[in-house]
């Protein structure tokens, strides 16, 4: 017989064997029970993430409305912001007392930290709103920005006559399947990109674009 310290080694048990075994199938199988009802939970959210999607693209198509009626940005210009969708909210305007800014704040502040455009966000990456994160587009469907300059002295982040957002499932398939566009025209319109967001207008092709009534 062999010693180690002076004892003798014991026969390993095959009871405690077989214990351990079950253990382990037990706990992967109740892994598996909690993941598929996580994900059966989170799709069965998705018609309401989608309806909140469209709905914050009525909203931010409203925002541009005053941003641009009521010169909210104060620089002389009525003009829609076209950089990115956060400046909604924290771009600063006038207040009406001399020397005084604010936030322009013309969005919820959750829908502004959703801002996927070019990795912009409040932190190091946007969090999702509602299951969906949105993007100002960077080009119009003959291919020029939609940032342009509108005053001599200010940056490519506006336009005279035009705007374009998205809103796209953060995860696809489980917080949402259908992507969503709006124009200055508040016209609405559906296209299943697969989750990736839609960077021009009319991509990966119009024919593929449903308008939302």
């Amino acid at each position: 017989m062999n010693k180690a310290h002076g004892q003798e080694s014991q026969p390993r048990s095959a009871g405690s064997g077989i214990a351990a075994i079950l253990v382990v199938v037990l706990v992967c199988a109740a892994g598996l029970f909690w993941w598929h009802r996580l994900r059966t939970e989170a799709r069965a959210m998705i018609p309401s993430n989608e309806r909140s999607a469209f709905t914050s693209l009525w909203l931010l198509a409203e925002a541009e409305e005053r941003f641009r009626q009521d010169d909210r940005d104060g620089n002389g210009v009525r003009d829609y912001w076209t950089l990115d969708v956060r400046g909604l909210f924290t771009l600063l305007g006038p207040t009406g007392q001399p020397g005084q800014t604010a936030l322009v704040a013309l969005i919820p502040v959750d829908l502004a930290a959703a801002d996927a455009t070019q990795s912009r966000s409040f932190a190091d990456r946007p969090w999702p709103y509602n299951g969906y994160f949105f993007n100002a587009l960077d080009l119009d469907e003959q291919g020029a920005p939609y940032a342009q300059r509108t005053t001599p002295d200010g940056d490519a982040s506006r336009s005279m006559t035009k705007f374009a957002f998205c809103a796209f499932p953060a995860d696809y398939g489980r917080t949402g399947v259908w992507t969503y566009v709006i124009n200055e025209k508040h016209e609405l319109f559906r296209v299943d990109t697969g989750g990736a967001p839609v960077r021009r207008w009319g991509e990966p092709h119009p024919d593929a674009w449903t308008p939302m009534k």
